[in-house]
């Protein structure tokens, strides 16, 4: 609801009069928000890949450019990128393509800047391959997974984009994603960058699990999640979680959303939030030194 402000002219006899402005409220539309764009750094090693799955809502089939961008990874060193990314995508047990090496390829180059993906820079690269794979799939409703590899024995970190190709146009909205991989302390901690497109705050169930990652059979889950939220630029997170302390409202949410439940008393993650549209990261970080395998996933409310 918006006030909007009238001035009034009253005539009689050619002679016009201002009157009082009066105030009125008048219905005033506004675009629903929605999940964009996101991005999720992690390490990844021949035993250890990056697992992101989403699921899509849309009524015509959505265009999306998804990457994993290893050596051509903006200001980290060679040596600590993972050397040879393979991205794979999925819907169910169907593999629907497989790439390594195609993000440098004047298809995905375009793709890439028509949707406001950063242009890799081959300076220094040794191979094509070494800069990223990428994937533009036309994706219709459904529930997909995006996988990525190592393709050699080597290890490190991997940035694994997605983004909508022409986003203005999109039809699709995203109503869950969710990233399984490697996270720990320091430089090696777990990082989604996401962006809420639209005018109206974006209601999401938030979790990071470990404990609970132990009852479907992943292997090394860290002890003890912390979720942290930040704007994008701000110093300090908007909100954090360390244990969800059986909160009741979570736990509803989570059940109408058809999350995994959540052991009573574990230590896992999960906070409730509603966010302006913008650019935002969030951190699945541990807190007591250690590493292993976590998951974070994004419920849209909305």
């Amino acid at each position: 609801m918006q006030i909007v402000t009238r001035t009034l002219f009253a005539c009689l006899f050619g002679w016009c009069a201002m009157a009082p402005p009066v105030a009125s409220a008048i219905e005033v539309s506004r675009s629903p928000s929605r999940l964009g764009g996101f991005s999720v750094r992690t390490r990844v090693d021949p035993a250890t890949p990056q697992t992101v799955t989403l699921t899509l809502e849309t009524t015509e089939p959505q265009r999306f450019l998804f990457r994993a961008i290893g050596r051509g990874l903006p200001g980290l060193p060679a040596q600590n990128s993972l050397p040879v990314p393979v991205l794979s995508l999925q819907e169910g047990t169907r593999l629907l393509a497989a790439d390594r090496g195609s993000a440098l390829t004047p298809e995905m180059t375009a793709l890439a800047f028509i949707s406001g993906a950063f242009p890799i820079d081959p300076t220094g690269l040794t191979a094509p391959f070494n800069a990223g794979a990428a994937l533009a799939p036309s994706l219709g409703r459904g529930t997909f997974t995006v996988t990525t590899t190592s393709g050699d024995a080597g290890s490190g970190a991997v940035l694994v984009e997605s983004h909508e190709v022409a986003p203005a146009e999109s039809a699709a909205r995203v109503r869950h994603f969710s990233v399984r991989g490697h996270t720990g302390p320091g430089g090696t901690v777990m990082i989604v960058g996401f962006i809420i497109r639209g005018e109206t705050p974006l209601r999401m169930l938030v979790r990071g699990l470990g404990p609970a990652l132990a009852n479907v059979g992943v292997a090394r889950p860290i002890a003890d999640p912390l979720v942290e939220i930040y704007a994008a630029g701000a110093p300090a997170p908007l909100v954090v979680n360390d244990n969800w302390s059986d909160d009741p409202e979570i736990a509803e949410t989570a059940r109408r959303v058809k999350a995994m439940p959540l052991a009573p008393g574990s230590r896992d993650a999960a906070l409730l939030v509603a966010l302006e549209p913008g650019a935002y990261t969030a951190l699945i970080a541990v807190t007591d030194h250690t590493s292993g395998n976590a998951l974070i996933e994004f419920h849209v409310l909305d």
